[in-house]
């Protein structure tokens, strides 16, 4: 627990409606989370600003899921922007697509000091409709429980949970280079892997993902040659199983 008496591993979801910017639309569909989401029709257009949250409202190493849908094809169509206090951190988010169910995601890691203010604003890059349902921060750390919802797999019951890990790895003088990551938690089947390192001009992807572990090869976006130390960070959500006990309904 924090001094503030907020669950430090509690998640937080943010409804977008609840936090409209100023020159955006409210649209109404069942579709989305709550039968309604903000829309945005020119680059500029602000689609959600938490304004100024208080001290501890977000604490620690966190997940920050957008939930968004739009038609754009461009490289880029959102901009989100973490003010801490004075500071400010800014990522230009790209179109992506997750299979076929028109539900579009980001995932954006971000550690939370609990002694700053924080302020979320996300705004869009495209000329096309964009529409911003709502965001979730989920607290990362080995075994978070991402849905309380449980489910059957292979005739057993399972949770699913989040695993993360943080650490360095080093070029070898080529344009790419590649590690073995172990899980902290084994899976019972491949779960969602996604990597992130530290530096701009060089790309983590995780690949040959497991159930113990999978191989994260790290690149130089323009192929040159690097031979640094950098930092990296993952995360992994998927399927437990849980473990059987009489006393759980």
């Amino acid at each position: 627990m924090t001094n503030t008496g907020i669950p430090a591993n509690a998640g937080q979801t943010y409804d977008a409606v609840m936090f409209k910017g100023e020159n955006s639309n409210v649209v109404y569909d069942d579709q989305f989370q709550n039968g309604s989401a903000v829309q945005a029709k020119a680059p500029g257009m602000v689609l959600m600003d938490t304004k100024t949250l208080p001290v501890g409202s977000i604490t620690g190493l966190n997940n920050l899921f957008i939930n968004w849908k739009c038609s754009n094809t461009d490289d880029k169509t959102l901009r989100v922007e973490i003010r801490a206090g004075e500071e400010e951190e800014g990522w230009d988010i790209a179109f992506q697509c997750e299979d076929a169910s028109f539900n579009f995601g980001n995932e954006i890691i971000y550690d939370f000091d609990p002694y700053k203010t924080y302020r979320i604003i996300i705004s869009s890059l495209t000329s096309e409709e964009v529409f911003l349902d709502y965001i979730q921060l989920t607290p990362i750390f080995p075994g978070t429980i991402v849905s309380g919802i449980r489910d059957v797999l292979y005739g057993s019951e399972v949770m699913r949970v989040m695993d993360f890990g943080q650490g360095t790895i080093t070029g070898n003088g080529t344009s790419a280079v590649s590690a073995s990551v172990p899980f902290n938690v084994a899976f019972d089947e491949p779960p969602h892997v996604y990597a992130s390192c530290h530096n701009t001009v060089l790309k983590a992807d995780p690949t040959s993902i497991g159930l113990n572990g999978f191989t994260l090869s790290v690149r130089h976006v323009d192929n040159t040659n690097w031979s640094s130390t950098q930092n990296v960070t993952w995360m992994a959500v998927g399927l437990v199983m849980l473990p059987f006990s009489p006393g759980i309904p």
